[in-house]
């Protein structure tokens, strides 16, 4: 009854988004680029609920209780400054008077906007705006401590999208390994049992025909490369090993100079901080110089990663999977490199040596993560407007067969340099929510459009992939390049909560050791004191390590259990095809005895 119930639910209350659209593409162009689209739908949800958690727990709150009275007894605990504390109401809760006149000097308007200075740099778009006392209301009993929900809304904003992504990583794997997998009759369980028979309409029917033709060729063109790398002989292996050798040397180099590229624009735009020029212009370049840096080699970099890979010789899914690999390290390595270059001016800046260069550093780092998501997503949308429509009107006006026109054809739609498109805005959304709580909602925003502009795009210019591949196994592929830079991101964040004393003028944190101390006292002070016991037992060490020990071999035996079931699988499958040759050869059998019968018969 619970499993009808909830199949009804799902079929009468389901929304879709971008269904129809969805449908289309994998119409005209498979399963591969319908991938893309899915990906990014599924990053849509997920950053729209964390952008409203953080909207909802912290934007909204500030805003609300902004004027509201203060708890002054709790000052104590966070060791504020008396200038700090006399103050009641108003912007003077949260910063110092010395960090608000020097945020708010600047005033050119399109400044203030795309560097996130000014104005913008006291409201609630960044760390430093966000008060360090429990507030409350008159006459309503309810306190509200902006310290512990800004930690525990961080807190959940990690786990639950780590919760997420393992989830529908486990899913797209059991999907694409386990359900799909090998199949001994691929060609006609796909022939005869892939048509879906609630196609009614007709757009519906061709679209669902040309997505099963698109999947048998992916499926014939994989079983004519996998013949062709068994029968190359030893001389053709060894000139194959030395042209990838060749290829990956040239790939690090060109990642190498990149890095010290990204730390000289990292420095440059540290520098710019106490150097001002003249030119508002060129001081605006000096301030963005890390950021389009980073941009500029994302854009100028896979194309060549995308080049050289076609004479390493490799399948089309192997080369997507190592395209976004290479390409994967060249983006999170860009920003661990301005991270890194950052962590100089953070510590100084942090001790209180550095306060008149940088008031608070961590707006600094927001500013800086603000600045990026900005300048991608103005990349990703004129990259695809600027040179994709052109390449689309040139190509049509000076067809390929034409003498006088140079070839141009239209644009494929490139997976790879798209894909990391989408795992690195996410990576910015994971490691700026928490020093600037509006990015994720600006992530939403930006997938959104991007959408719309790539589907767009794909219809009206983009040619179908002239080497088609199998997309059975991207998405799983997409979900771990995911958790890996999950991973990425999570590390420098908690670093900074360990590690890094917060700024003294600015922030939910200011005055104390450090984020994960300051917490651990408000948790100490008001919660009862068994409960306390339990979570100061859950994170120590005396538990931590035998839990990690524990998943370590519960770890190891669903691993060897997950092995023992792929070798059983394989032997029923085997098993399988030898029943089929024998029914084949008993049907053969019967055949040659019938026809000796009517010989006999006949004699």
């Amino acid at each position: 009854v619970w499993q009808s119930f909830k199949q009804g639910l799902r079929e009468n209350f389901t929304f879709s988004l971008w269904r129809s659209h969805l449908k289309e593409i994998e119409g005209q162009f498979g399963n591969g680029v319908l991938s893309y689209f899915i990906f990014l739908r599924w990053l849509f949800f997920l950053d729209l609920v964390l952008g409203l958690m953080w909207f909802g727990f912290l934007c909204v709150p500030e805003f609300l209780l902004a004027h509201k009275n203060i708890v002054s007894a709790d000052y104590a605990t966070y060791n504020v400054s008396q200038s700090i504390a006399n103050t009641t109401t108003g912007a003077d809760i949260y910063c110092s008077q010395d960090y608000i006149a020097n945020t708010t000097s600047q005033t050119n308007l399109f400044i203030v906007i795309i560097s996130g200075k000014g104005q913008m740099e006291c409201s609630q778009l960044f760390y430093g705006n966000y008060t360090a006392d429990i507030v409350h209301t008159p006459n309503i009993p309810v306190y509200y401590s902006m310290p512990f929900v800004y930690f525990m809304v961080a807190l959940v904003h990690f786990i639950l999208s780590l919760i997420l992504v393992a989830r529908s990583a486990s899913h797209t794997y059991r999907k694409s390994y386990i359900e799909v997998g090998n199949s001994v009759h691929q060609f006609c369980n796909k022939l005869f049992g892939g048509w879906d028979y609630c196609v009614c309409e007709q757009g519906a029917a061709e679209l669902k025909m040309k997505s099963i033709a698109h999947d048998i060729k992916v499926d014939l063109a994989e079983e004519i490369r996998a013949l062709q790398s068994k029968q190359r002989n030893n001389k053709e292996k060894c000139f194959i090993y030395f042209k990838r050798l060749i290829v990956n040397l040239i790939i690090l180099t060109v990642l190498c100079a990149a890095g010290v590229a990204i730390y000289y624009a990292a420095k440059e735009t540290i520098d710019s901080q106490t150097m001002v020029v003249n030119s508002p212009f060129l001081q605006l370049l000096r301030n963005y110089a890390a950021s389009l840096t980073i941009s500029g080699l994302n854009i100028l970099l896979p194309p060549i990663f995308t080049f050289l890979i076609f004479y390493e010789d490799y399948s089309p899914n192997y080369e997507v999977q190592l395209t976004l690999i290479r390409t994967v390290f060249l983006k999170l390595a860009s920003i661990i490199v301005l991270l890194a270059s950052l962590f100089t001016v953070t510590r100084t800046a942090a001790s209180g040596n550095g306060s008149n260069v940088i008031l608070c550093w961590e707006t600094y780092v927001g500013q800086e993560l603000f600045k990026l998501v900005i300048v991608n997503f103005i990349v990703v949308t004129f990259a695809t407007i600027l040179v994709e429509f052109p390449q689309k009107f040139i190509a049509d006006r000076c067809p390929s067969n034409n003498l006088w026109c140079i070839p141009i054809y239209p644009p494929e739609f490139q997976i790879p340099k798209n894909v990391l498109d989408l795992v690195y805005a996410q990576v910015l959304c994971w490691l700026g929510a928490f020093y600037s709580p509006m990015i994720p909602l600006m992530i939403v925003v930006s997938l959104f459009i991007i959408f719309y502009i790539k589907k767009i795009s794909l219809i009206f210019n983009n040619r179908p992939s002239q080497r088609p591949y199998r997309a059975s196994k991207s998405n799983s592929f997409f979900m771990l390049l995911l958790i890996v830079s999950f991973f990425l991101a999570a590390i420098p964040v908690g670093y900074g909560w360990t590690n890094l004393t917060p700024s003294k003028q600015c922030g939910p944190y200011r005055s104390q050791p450090n984020v994960i101390e300051a917490v651990a006292a408000i948790m100490q002070k008001n919660l009862p004191g068994i409960v306390w016991d339990i979570f100061h037992f859950i994170f120590s060490a005396g538990f931590v390590i035998p839990l990690i020990l524990i998943m370590s071999l519960l770890l190891y035996y669903f691993r060897s259990l997950a092995k023992a079931r792929t070798i059983k699988i394989q032997l029923l499958k085997e098993q399988l095809v030898m029943e089929g040759r024998d029914k084949t050869f008993l049907l053969e059998q019967i055949g040659k005895s019938e026809e000796k019968l009517q010989r006999l018969m006949k004699d």
